[in-house]
């Protein structure tokens, strides 16, 4: 499964994580963006994109919702 990982680039040691779970659209760039919010909090944070198996996010909400239909 393909997803986005984002970690603090100077955290020391052990961190927090989290996993960032889209909606029925795929990984789109609002989700993305919530993980990399939560790396600016210091925590690790994982969003998979949940639409692999059928190719990943269309790049289009409306397309990804379609697409989530076939998983």
């Amino acid at each position: 499964m393909r997803g986005y990982l984002v970690r603090p680039g100077k955290a020391p040691g052990k961190l927090p994580g989290i996993l960032v779970v889209h909606e029925n659209r795929g990984l789109n760039p609002y989700i993305e963006d919530v993980a990399r919010r939560l790396g600016t909090e210091n925590f690790m944070a994982f969003a998979p994109d949940g639409l692999t198996s059928v190719g990943g996010y269309p790049g289009d909400d409306e397309k990804g919702g379609s697409a989530f239909q076939k998983v």
